[in-house]
């Protein structure tokens, strides 16, 4: 069961953060910028995902071994990369 300082937590979060950020989506997209709206949903997104990585229990201490894939972040920055120029080539056209 969650704690009652937990339901209180989530509850200010999702009025000062969620609430803020989805009333701005929305209107950017009413004003005729939907491509910026999700650009911005993009980015909290990432940064939602990244505080809640941060924030998880520290798992106990094991010794660090060599990745054996060692090409993915590269591969996956590469592709961030592109969907990045794919976005902004497909908003350069709709102008």
């Amino acid at each position: 069961m969650s704690s009652p300082r937990r339901g209180v937590d989530l509850l200010v979060l999702f009025l000062l953060y969620v609430v803020p950020v989805g009333v701005a989506a929305v209107l950017l997209t009413r004003a005729g910028l939907g491509v910026l709206a999700l650009a911005l949903l993009s980015v909290e997104a990432v940064v939602a995902v990244s505080v809640w990585a941060v924030r998880r229990a520290p798992e106990p201490a094991r010794p660090v071994q060599p990745s054996r894939r060692p090409w993915l972040v590269p591969l996956v920055m590469l592709g961030a990369l592109g969907l990045l120029v794919l976005v902004a080539m497909v908003a350069a056209q709709t102008r």
